[in-house]
């Protein structure tokens, strides 16, 4: 297993507005890019985190899945973003995971559904967790709210070697986002990377950003503040097996 490079990107999302959404991601991505290997963006990249299934949704040959296949075979790059998707007359938030030749090669829909926001009232709930292979590296894929849920996030005899967490989650509740971010680096001695946005949504929710990535041994590696823009980091594997090996505490768990 080679390292990673990871990019990630912090920003405002169009609310309810996926052309918009996509002509400004396609501008993000023309620009300065890091040369990484994966790219991820925030929940719901190109409508902001809306209750609107029934006008906002679509397939997965519609515009926003197309978007992400066309930019990732271009790019030569792993693309990851969580849309709605209308599938079977149900409603999913799912996280596509497509790679380089632009082919879906994972999808995750949402196990923790954000209920004090009535996510659960229109969108229907995963039910199988998903851990991906990119570049040698075994990825596991959450979506938000399902940060606080460590059951389901754990790394059972180091199942992943990284977890990724693409959320819409709000400024007034930042300091959860940042100490769970660290508690699942640490429990589960795996890479962990929180995706957020910045800006207010439709609903006049703020939300501040603070976009981390953090090491196995619960070391901030990036931390995007608030800013707007790419973040950067290359994953050490090297790092990652040492430290397994040399404190090895996943032998013990639960």
């Amino acid at each position: 297993m080679q390292d990673l490079k990871i990019a990630f990107y912090q920003g405002f999302i169009p609310w309810e507005d996926t052309t918009t959404a996509l002509e400004r991601w396609t501008t993000r991505l023309n620009g300065n890019v890091p040369p990484a290997q994966l790219l991820l963006l925030p929940e719901m990249f190109s409508t902001g985190f809306s209750m609107k299934v029934e006008i906002l949704a679509e397939s997965m040959q519609g515009p926003s899945v197309t978007w992400m296949q066309e930019h990732a075979l271009k790019r030569k790059v792993y693309i990851a973003g969580t849309l709605m998707i209308k599938e079977d007359h149900k409603y999913f938030n799912r996280l596509i995971m497509v790679n380089p030749s632009g082919e879906i090669i994972a999808t995750y829909d949402k196990r923790h559904l954000f209920s004090p926001g009535n996510e659960n009232q229109h969108f229907t709930p995963g039910t199988e967790p998903c851990i991906i292979e990119v570049e040698g590296w075994k990825i596991a894929c959450f979506i938000c709210y399902d940060l606080r849920f460590p059951v389901w996030s754990r790394n059972k005899n180091l199942t992943y070697d990284a977890a990724i967490y693409l959320a819409n989650w709000p400024e007034k509740r930042i300091s959860h986002w940042r100490a769970l971010l660290l508690a699942r680096a640490i429990e589960n001695q795996a890479y962990v990377v929180g995706v957020n946005r910045t800006g207010k949504d439709g609903n006049g929710v703020p939300h501040s950003g603070d976009s981390i990535l953090v090491s196995p041994y619960g070391e901030i590696m990036v931390d995007a503040g608030s800013e707007t823009g790419w973040c950067y980091h290359q994953l050490s594997a090297e790092k990652l097996t040492q430290y397994r090996e040399q404190f090895p505490i996943w032998r013990d768990a639960d």
